[in-house]
Parts: C-alpha cells; sequence; structure tokens
C-alpha cells in the first residue's frame, strides 16, 4: 500500500472535541491526521512527538478559533511549519488567518454545521484542489482497510466526485473492494460500486473483473445454495460466503465459489438439483 497523505491538525486544547471531529472524518476515508492530545504542558517525548508529526506532514491545517491565539503551542506550530516550507490550508472556524498564516488562501467551516457530512466533504473537496493526485491516491489506496459500512459509504460517495478515472484508479477501487464487505454490502457503496464496473468495464483488468461482478451479482445457483446453507446452518448471506472464501483459500484459489459452495451442502446433507449440481 502507498503512503497516506499525511495532515497535521493545530489547534487550542479547549477546542480538542471540535477538532476530533474533523479529524475522524478525514481518517474515515484514509487521511493520516494527526491530533495532539489534550495536555496544555505535554513531556519532553511528546515535544518530540508533535515535531515528528510536524516535520512529516504534507499539509500544515490550523483549525483557528478564538481559543487558538491563547495556546501555548499553535504559533510555535505554525513558526515552524512556515520555516519547513509546509503547505497551510487553515480551517476558519470563528477565526481568520493572521501572521505567517495570512499568505495561504483559508477555508471557512460553520461550527454549528461541523457535524454534517457536507461540510467536511467540502473541506476535502477543497483539499482536492490543491493536492489532487495525492488525496484520490489516498483513498484510492485505503479502500482495503475501511472497517465499517459508514465510512464505505462516505468514500465512496466523495470518490463520485472524482470522475473520470483512469484505469490504475479504477483498479485500486475494484482491487481495494473485492476483500472488503463493508463496500460490498454498503446502501451507497455498493450501487456505486456496480454502475463504476459498468461504466468502466473496459479499464478494469479481467480477472478483477470476474472476481467482482461475482460478487455483486452472483449466479442464480450459488445464491439459491447460499439460501439453503444459510437455513440449514443459522448464518446469514455473509457469514456463508466467509465459510466459502475461507475454503477456497485452503485450497489456494485453486477452486470456484460455486465448486466450494456445492462441497459444503455435500457435507451439510443438503440435497442438490441437477441444475444446481451441473
Amino acid at each position: 500500500m502507498g503512503r497516506k497523505f499525511k495532515i497535521f491538525l493545530s489547534h487550542s486544547s479547549l477546542d480538542y472535541d471540535l477538532v476530533k471531529e474533523i479529524k475522524d472524518a478525514l481518517e474515515s476515508i484514509g487521511i493520516d491526521a494527526f491530533l495532539a492530545h489534550r495536555d496544555i504542558t505535554p513531556s519532553r517525548e511528546w515535544e518530540s512527538e508533535i515535531l515528528k508529526n510536524l516535520y512529516a506532514c504534507d499539509l500544515f491545517m490550523p483549525i483557528l478559533t478564538e481559543n487558538f491565539k491563547g495556546s501555548n503551542w499553535t504559533d510555535q506550530e505554525v513558526g515552524i511549519a512556515y520555516a519547513k516550507k509546509k503547505p497551510f490550508l487553515s480551517v476558519m472556524l470563528n477565526e481568520s488567518p493572521y501572521g505567517f498564516m495570512g499568505k495561504w488562501q483559508g477555508f471557512r467551516l460553520d461550527i454549528s454545521e461541523l457535524k454534517r457530512k457536507y461540510s467536511i466533504f467540502t473541506l476535502l473537496k477543497h483539499m482536492v484542489k490543491h493536492f489532487p493526485k495525492e488525496i484520490r491516491e489516498t483513498i484510492f489506496l485505503s479502500l482495503e482497510g475501511i472497517e465499517n459500512y459508514e465510512g464505505a459509504n462516505n468514500a465512496f460517495e466523495f470518490l463520485d466526485d472524482f470522475h473520470p478515472f483512469n484505469e490504475s484508479e479504477i483498479n485500486m477501487i475494484i482491487k481495494g473492494s473485492i476483500n472488503n464487505n463493508n463496500i460490498i454490502n454498503g446502501f451507497k457503496s455498493k450501487p456505486l460500486l456496480s454502475e463504476w464496473c459498468k461504466k468502466y468495464k473496459k479499464s478494469i483488468y479481467m480477472s478483477n473483473y470476474r472476481k467482482i461482478m461475482f460478487i455483486l451479482e452472483p449466479s442464480k445457483e450459488y445464491s439459491k445454495i447460499a439460501l439453503k446453507l444459510s437455513n440449514k446452518m443459522k448464518k446469514s448471506f455473509d457469514e456463508i460466503n466467509e465459510i466459502v472464501d475461507a475454503r477456497i483459500e485452503i485450497h489456494n484459489g485453486m477452486i470456484s465459489k460455486e465448486g466450494v459452495i456445492k462441497i459444503i451442502a455435500s457435507e451439510q446433507g443438503i440435497e442438490l438439483s441437477s441444475k444446481e449440481i451441473d
């Protein structure tokens, strides 16, 4: 997996809960957002951690509130970021950029709208304008590791504004989706993935296309057998698929999903019709 895009969130410790909302939204789509803990007087060890992340960041993002100037650390972080020639994107909650930060255009974010998804998406779209390649690649590469349905739906809704995808990008999307049930079953991510598979079919590697289409649109025979197993074993359709995938892995991928599910059905004493057996 490629390196994640790194953001340093400079903030007053008094605004920790607000800034955590931004951090969580950024990380839900794969961006590495560093947020120092609440302590006003961090230890020397923690100061080193702050400097390490400040030096390594791709973007310095000060979260400007009425508390920002009163912090013991924020102006120092701004000065270091400026000296290291880090690009700035100031998020203006209720304060405007000042000093070195005034050289860069800020982005106004309404505190009352902070928990509204579209507000964060607007911020991300603003970032893409300045870092199109880096942000896009970070999100594409992060898909396989998305850990919940909300993250999958958010990422795909955001990616839907990235059209057109090039060949490398659409194959990163497919590869990241094949083994992620959160994407496959997300109420927004699944239909978008199906739509993109059809739209970009000519650009998707054949092996990737076959795998993803079987997952998205399993054969009628497979689905019927899976339903019988689900009823017999008292497991969900997703759990049956996981059992099938695990058995395929044992056989190093040398047997098809249809073949495996028929074997499992036989082991469970389920009688199959001649059509299902063929």
